[in-house]
Formats: C-alpha cells, sequence, structure tokens
C-alpha cells in the first residue's frame, strides 16, 4: 500500500512555529498600544474623579453646614495664605493676617481648608483659591490640572455650583 497517504493527526514542528512566530508578532504590535489605552483610560479616570470632588464640594458644604476654601498646589506659599498643613482648620482673620501680613485675607475668616484628594502623579493649581459657601454656593475659580508635570487646557468652574464646561 504504498499508494495511500498516510493519515495525519497533528501539526508539524515547522507549522507550530510558524503559528507561534506570527502570534508574537500580533503581541509586539498590540502590547505597546494597549499599555498606552490603559494608561491614558487611567489618566481620564483620575481626571474625572478629580472635577466630581469639585462639582460635589457645594453640596458638601451644605450638608455639613460649613464654609470651605480650596488652594491649590504651590498657591498658600505664593500669596501667604495658610496651606495644607492647615488643612482642616477653620481659618481666623488673626491667622489669616498673621500669614498673609495683610487684612486683605481676612474675608476667608471663619472658612473651613478643604483638601481635594489627588492621586498620584496630580497636581492642582487655582486662581484666586476657591470660596464655597455653606449655602453650596461656589464663587467660581479657574482650575488648571497638571499631570506628571504637564499642565492640561484651565478649566473654569462657574459660579454657582462650580460647574464643568461641557468640553472639559
Amino acid at each position: 500500500m504504498a499508494g495511500t497517504p498516510r493519515a495525519s493527526w497533528g501539526f508539524t514542528l515547522l507549522e507550530l512555529l510558524v503559528v507561534l512566530a506570527l502570534v508574537g508578532l500580533v503581541a509586539a504590535i498590540a502590547f505597546p498600544n494597549l499599555e498606552r489605552l490603559y494608561g491614558s483610560v487611567t489618566r481620564e479616570t483620575e481626571r474625572d474623579h478629580i472635577l466630581d470632588q469639585f462639582t460635589g464640594l457645594g453640596l458638601r458644604a451644605m450638608r455639613q453646614g460649613r464654609n470651605f476654601v480650596v488652594f491649590g498646589e504651590g498657591a498658600p506659599a505664593a500669596s501667604g495664605l495658610p496651606g495644607p498643613e492647615q488643612i482642616g482648620a477653620t481659618l481666623t482673620a488673626e491667622d489669616l493676617a498673621s500669614t498673609a501680613g495683610d487684612i486683605a485675607s481676612a474675608p476667608l475668616a471663619g472658612f473651613t481648608s478643604y483638601s481635594i484628594d489627588l492621586p498620584e502623579g496630580w497636581e492642582i493649581l487655582l486662581d484666586p483659591p476657591l470660596v464655597v459657601r455653606a449655602t453650596g454656593v461656589c464663587l467660581g475659580a479657574s482650575l488648571t490640572l497638571r499631570y506628571q508635570g504637564e499642565a492640561e487646557p484651565r478649566i473654569d468652574l462657574t459660579a454657582p455650583y462650580c460647574r464643568v464646561s461641557p468640553d472639559a
């Protein structure tokens, strides 16, 4: 029976090597793109979390019946206002006058310094410091977010509810 073909029940070593080489090639092309996609999705999720905190700050102030002020990174040192070391403390006119050196900061007396929960690598810059009254009214500010030193476009937190523009 020399003329009948032998039944083949498996793959040859050459066929397996070709398939493995193709799978490796596809993985080498796709893996960097998947890693970049995962990084951008993580960054957007963290950014949205930060913006949600600003949007919900008025409701938090109403529930707690307290006035809040939020300072950006580096702003307290530049302006002489209380910084992160006094987060959660209620500011008095004397505290503000002693740190700022003038009475111009006295309108913030009675406000509680509030800290935004920032994921690792993020910074916030606010101009001016964000003031939220116990009634839930936000006085508005310009927010700049930085991720690992790279600044994103400026976002306006509009009064009276600290709304973020839809295109942000």
